[in-house]
């Protein structure tokens, strides 16, 4: 259990080493020995080990009350928060690490209910002037000299690759706007992303910091300055979030309708909208459309991927409407083409909608639109379908398509009506014969070998 919960439980070892950091404190700070409970045997018995508050023999001059029990530090440092079920003050990030090994306070093992640790969590992640501390606790409290920032990174790292989740809270701290130079560095907030990259997704999905970990990502993909830290935050938000998350979704389509942000960053949406995608998610499919019609074709490619991993037939008919209208009106080539793939694979057999905008496809000015168009056109169509044969046999002797007909669209044409009409078929039948004598060598030779499988 717990804010950010470990996989295994810390021992008793661990409140030791810190009741004896607390016990060296107070005899600095001139404060009296304190009473505790003596160990069992197989404790180290040279130390109190408290279960509860340490007591002062001059309760009136407790020189604890001071200081975090955790970080053994001033609370005056840094923001605190104060335990509702009994009431010991600690920094507010040196008890979310405390309640990432266990759900109980750090002094008196007093259970800390979920609901608390969610609001710590919280309250943690929105204060942004954490920043500062989070890397003197990453540091050890070391002098600011040795907070470079090639040491800070190396720090993350290490403790990241260790598998260390107490320092979630420390990494996500990192991400907020502090008064060092270091904690404004770009560099430690890529290190700092990458590190819960890192170390959130072994988390079960109830775990109770996740949903502040991925709105953490989130407002740093949606708000940060810098492009790299942005990059970073949304590799991190595809490895964390769970497929169709409309969370995060609706994320990444604002990034994506950000036109004039960086295309790499961009491009870093869409590569996480493919992984997030979801079969049958109209969310995600219509992010996906924003993808597609992206200025940079690097964006668009991925998009198209993304539509397709969203879309499957007669399963999206609420984002067929928004398809067509980009078959049919949209300015760039490759996005009608694009687009009339995607609507070949999600239009159901037969489907009027999709037949009619690909038909109306074939009279488009370009010529790789025409064949895009025939090519879906051949996917939607049922076979035998009248109207199909009709539309095949009018490309095929040049009355539909553009003026003066293609040679590559009339071509297609006559492979495809073998596969649509069912023999015998006289007008399917007529409209070849017409290219029996063509100029064209392969029109008439093609011409040729279909005829027979036309007639009777």
């Amino acid at each position: 259990r717990g804010l950010f919960p470990a996989r295994l439980y810390r021992t008793a070892p661990a409140c030791i080493c810190r009741y004896r950091r607390v016990l060296s404190a107070q005899q600095a700070m001139g404060a009296q020995s304190s009473r505790g409970y003596r160990p069992r045997s197989g404790d180290d018995a040279s130390i109190p080990f408290v279960m509860g508050t340490i007591v002062d023999d001059n309760p009136g001059e407790s020189a604890a009350d001071d200081v975090c029990s955790v970080c053994i530090g001033p609370l005056a440092s840094a923001t605190t928060y104060s335990l509702a079920r009994c009431g010991h003050k600690f920094h507010a990030l040196c008890l979310a690490c405390a309640l990432q090994a266990q759900q109980l306070c750090p002094l008196c093992r007093a259970d800390v209910p979920t609901d608390e640790c969610s609001r710590l969590a919280g309250s943690l992640l929105a204060d942004p002037s954490n920043a500062q501390f989070a890397c003197d606790l990453l540091m050890e409290k070391q002098v600011e000299s040795a907070q470079s920032e090639e040491r800070i990174i190396a720090k993350i790292r290490r403790e990241a690759k260790a598998g260390d989740d107490t320092r979630i809270p420390i990494f996500a701290a990192l991400l907020g706007h502090g008064d060092s130079k270091a904690a404004r560095s770009a560099a430690v907030r890529v290190a700092a992303v990458e590190g819960l990259r890192n170390l959130v997704p072994a988390f079960p999905s109830e775990w109770v910091g996740y949903v502040h970990i991925l709105m953490l990502l989130q407002r740093v993909s949606l708000e940060e300055e810098d492009p790299e830290v942005r990059i970073a935050a949304l590799r991190a938000l595809k490895a964390c979030s769970a497929k169709g998350d409309p969370e995060a979704i609706s994320c990444l389509k604002v990034v994506l309708e950000g036109t004039k942000a960086d295309p790499e960053v961009r491009l870093a949406a869409a590569d996480a909208l493919q992984g997030l995608a979801e079969r049958g998610n109209h969310s995600s499919a219509r992010a996906a459309m924003t993808a597609l019609v992206d200025p940079d074709s690097a964006v668009r490619s991925v998009g198209l991927t993304a539509l397709r991993a969203s879309c499957a037939r007669g399963v999206c008919t609420e984002v067929i409407g928004d398809i067509v209208e980009l078959a049919v009106n949209h300015p760039e080539t490759e996005v009608r083409i694009m687009t009339l793939t995607v609507l070949a694979e999600v239009e159901v057999e037969g489907g009027a909608l999709g037949i009619a905008a690909a038909t109306q496809c074939l009279e488009d000015r370009e010529e790789e639109v025409q064949t895009a168009a025939l090519k879906a056109l051949q996917k939607m169509w049922k076979r035998g379908d009248r109207e199909a044969v009709s539309t095949l046999a009018e490309v095929v002797t040049g009355a539909r398509g553009p003026p003066g007909g293609s040679e590559r669209l009339q071509l297609e044409a006559l492979e495809m009506l073998p596969r649509v009409a069912i023999r015998p078929d006289a007008l399917a039948a007529s409209a070849v014969k017409s290219l029996i004598n063509y100029d064209d060598t392969t029109l008439s030779f093609t011409a040729e070998k279909v005829l027979p499988q036309l007639c009777q």
